[in-house]
């Protein structure tokens, strides 16, 4: 009899210490900013099972006997020990989880679409977001760009002339972290707002174009002919004079003064074309 009480005195007293005998075998991920989702795997965990991070007792989002699954709680970027406990006993796996600083994010580009040819104040643009820290750079085609403003939600830049067509803006925090490429459309395609009459001589009159995009190089088709800068032009032709990117000159020279309907389209060097514009003009 006393035999049988000293082992069963013995054996409670093992199943005492080794009641709990939960163990971690991994951590995925084991890399993330605050309210990151975390899996621990092993067990067997049980209803009672909390998770200490970094000391911090959290209760699981989903538990069974071989997962768990938490979230990082907000704190500062660091790495911290993850343990699991059963009320005052805890498992000896060692894993850490390396804590980082939030990625930045951007909601919204503001505008996303510009003119080539556009004014300073019309180049500015508004990146509206979270997480971008006051050091952040901005980047245009891999280019750092210096931000005029900048909190943790919204930043402000002036951007360079740009060619026409599509550019990427980036958010980049000192620790590398950076936001998903942010497209921004450069509109180089002109338009025709108006024609109006200019200075008249005895055989030939100005048109005066306004609208936008206008280029350089850019060259009229007048009722499908090509009319060119003047200095491409010989004595007596039909001839076009850049002014700015918003207005040309066309120097049209009439068979006769009677009123008839042209159409009227822009060319810029890279082949993009303004809708047809129609005017009634001798």
């Amino acid at each position: 009899m006393h035999r049988m009480m000293s082992a069963l005195i013995l054996l409670v007293s093992f199943l005492s210490v080794s009641s709990f005998s939960a163990e971690i075998v991994s951590l995925a991920p084991n890399t993330g900013e605050p309210g990151t989702k975390v899996t621990l795997k092993g067990g067997p965990f049980s209803p009672e099972s909390r998770i200490e991070f970094g000391g911090e007792a959290l209760s699981p989002r989903l538990l069974s006997e071989s997962r768990v699954t938490f979230l990082v709680p907000e704190v500062p970027a660091g790495d911290y020990r993850i343990t699991v406990r059963d009320g005052q006993e805890s498992n000896d796996s060692v894993f850490f989880f390396r804590v980082t600083d939030p990625a930045p994010w951007v909601h919204e580009v503001s505008p996303s679409d510009i003119d080539i040819c556009s004014l300073d104040g019309e180049r500015r643009i508004t990146i509206e977001g979270r997480n971008f820290h006051t050091e952040a750079q901005v980047l245009l085609d891999d280019a750092a760009i210096q931000p005029q403003q900048i909190t943790a939600e919204q930043i402000v830049v002036q951007l360079p002339e740009l060619e026409g067509g599509r550019h990427l803006l980036q958010v980049v925090n000192p620790d590398g972290s950076r936001t998903l490429p942010q497209a921004l459309r450069v509109n180089s395609i002109p338009e025709i707002h108006s024609a109006s009459s200019g200075e008249d001589h005895v055989n030939s009159y100005q048109v005066i174009l306004t609208g936008k995009n206008f280029q350089y190089d850019s060259h009229l088709r007048v009722n499908g002919k090509r009319v060119e800068k003047a200095a491409q032009q010989r004595p007596g032709a039909d001839a076009l004079e850049y002014v700015d990117c918003t207005t040309l000159i066309y120097t049209r020279y009439p068979v006769s003064r009677e009123l008839r309907r042209i159409s009227l389209q822009v060319v810029n060097p890279g082949g993009e074309q303004s809708p047809v514009f129609h005017a009634t003009m001798p």
